[in-house]
């Protein structure tokens, strides 16, 4: 035990003095900081300068490590502001920067750049990134942002970022992209190497020649719960990828066009590939919704992916039934009945949608960047249509049936009703309806009416049947018999000819002729309306016997 008690004493010191030598090692920018707030007395080119030097610099105090310039108003440049070389974080306050048409706003190499809660607007380059140039620098864009800024053949109107080591990031939250434009590709933000992530965001009509939106060559692109919309270019109206790794997750594209190929998303060259998974594309305006490129395996993934002209070889195709857009950044909520609600593939899905809402646990979410909130499922899904059809009898053509609501009949399997012309029946009120097993009434359209099986006519009092008249005993003429008359009347005719003809001395064949047509017409009137011809023979033989 004596032995043991000194190695114990000791750790206590040796373990103080680690920590304060992990203390005095750290980085300088965790321990060192300073802030600087832009107003009358200190410009936002000055701040930068006092940030990138750590001395004062005109009206702005000394920047110190990793410096936050804070701005208190809007601001309109009037000259180009200084390139930003150190680690400072842009804290906006929700106040616009304007390039005025004439400057770009930002422009940072090998640089940390947090840029947060600011407006860029009015950026302009000839060349490259009219809202920020970033070279070789780590930069966070948060909840932020960029419009109407302009580039030239360069590319990104509102952003470019590149990375010659590919070792850089670019980390986007939050952001809408709006109205940017570009000569040459990206007219939101062009691309070239390095890591970049958009999450939560909208991209809305931007335009350019390669990448309406987004511009991506040799970098590893992921794309989360972000919109496109309404933008245009040649080719990929919302993303123009060349060489280069991309995943979209619970992405949605809608509306974008290109003039070539690939309304929504277009892959260039041979070498670049992409993952789709709960994404959604439709409505593009030209170009087809998705053109996956030359190489015939550039789609390494797609799953549970919805994209409406069926490029791209998704899960599901057809309208998703995309709601009015809304929502900053912008989103299209979806309708009743698209096939993108809970269709998602559960692996994949994120816990919030682009609005920071949740998505539903457990069971499979939406496909797009948007999840209808839980309660709306909830009650489309009690929802319920009750109607009450109101039930209609058709009569034959003479027979009259009137029925109250109340009125019900009851049928048993041998009740039969014939009815002829003169036949009515009249129920009322008090008239039931009893069934049993194996009866089966047929509605028609316009109503239903619900038997119990199996059932049994029970007339009431109140029901009765008018007489129905017996035809006479002599029965319906048939064709023998219109034959009998037809040589009755020719022996007739021929006695009352010869008679005629004794007596008067005219031409038989003329009394010939009238006798067969009055026989003919007595005939057809005979046989449509006397019940019993029989008799009438009968009678005319004996008259003209009678002499």
């Amino acid at each position: 035990m004596q032995g043991f008690e000194p190695a114990q004493s000791i750790r206590l010191p040796l373990f103080i003095l680690f920590m304060l030598m992990l203390f005095l090692t750290a980085p300088l920018e965790i321990v060192r900081a300073a802030s600087i707030t832009v107003d009358e007395n200190c410009s936002l080119g000055d701040a930068i300068e006092a940030a990138n030097q750590d001395a004062a610099v005109g009206g702005c105090p000394a920047g110190d490590g990793a410096d936050i310039i804070a701005l208190t108003g809007d601001i309109t440049l009037t000259e180009a502001l200084p390139t930003m070389t150190g680690a400072i974080v842009i804290e906006g306050g929700g106040h616009t920067i304007s390039g005025d048409g004439r400057y770009n706003i930002f422009a940072a190499a090998e640089s940390s750049l947090i840029i947060r809660n600011v407006t860029l607007a009015q950026g302009f380059s000839g060349d490259f990134g009219g809202g920020l140039y970033a070279r070789d620098s780590r930069v966070e864009m948060i909840d932020s942002e960029i419009r109407n800024n302009s580039a030239g053949a360069g590319g990104g109107g509102g952003i470019y970022f590149s990375s010659s080591s590919g070792a850089h990031s670019l980390d986007i939250v939050g952001a809408s992209f709006i109205s940017n434009s570009s000569a040459g590709g990206g007219g939101a933000l062009k691309i070239d190497g390095g890591a970049v992530t958009i999450r939560r965001s909208g991209f809305s009509f931007n335009s350019g020649d390669q990448g309406g939106a987004i511009e991506n060559a040799n970098a590893a692109l992921q794309i989360e719960n972000s919109t496109f919309s309404g933008n245009e270019a040649r080719l990929g109206g919302g993303l123009s990828s060349f060489g280069a790794e991309v995943v979209l997750t619970h992405t949605t594209w809608a509306y974008n066009s290109a003039s070539e190929r690939g309304g929504a998303v277009h892959l260039e060259g041979w070498n670049g590939t992409i993952i789709l998974r709960n994404t959604l594309m439709a409505g593009s305006r030209s170009g087809g919704d998705c053109s996956s490129g030359l190489n015939p395996d550039s789609i390494t993934e797609n799953v549970a992916s919805l994209i409406q002209d069926g490029s791209c070889s998704p899960a599901l195709a057809g309208d998703p039934l995309l709601d009015e857009v809304t929502g900053s950044p912008a989103y299209f909520p979806l309708r009743p009945g698209s096939a993108a609600i809970g269709r998602g593939d559960a692996r994949y899905c994120l816990a919030s949608d682009q609005s920071g809402a949740p998505r539903a646990p457990g069971d499979a979410c939406e496909i797009g960047a948007y999840e209808v909130p839980a309660e709306l499922l909830e009650a489309l899904a009690e929802a319920t249509v009750t109607s009450t059809p109101t039930a209609t009898l058709t009569p034959t053509s003479d027979t009259t049936v009137t029925s109250t609501p109340e009125a019900t009949l009851t049928l048993t399997p041998e009740a039969t009703l014939t009815s002829t012309s003169e036949t009515a029946v009249t129920s009322t009120l008090e008239a039931t309806l009893t069934s049993t097993s194996e009866a089966t009434v047929t509605p028609t359209p316009e109503g239903t009416l619900t038997s119990t099986p199996e059932g049994t006519l029970t007339p009431t009092p109140e029901v009765t049947p008018a007489p129905v008249p017996q035809p006479p005993a002599g029965g319906a003429i048939d064709t023998s018999r219109l034959g009998f008359m037809a040589v009755a009347f020719a022996l007739v005719g021929a006695v009352m000819v010869f008679r005629l003809r004794n007596e008067t001395g005219q031409n038989l064949v003329e009394y010939t002729l009238i006798l067969i047509v009055v026989a003919v017409v007595i005939i057809v009137i005979l046989a449509l309306i006397s019940p019993s011809i029989d008799s009438i023979l009968a009678n005319i033989i004996q008259q003209l016997n009678t002499p």
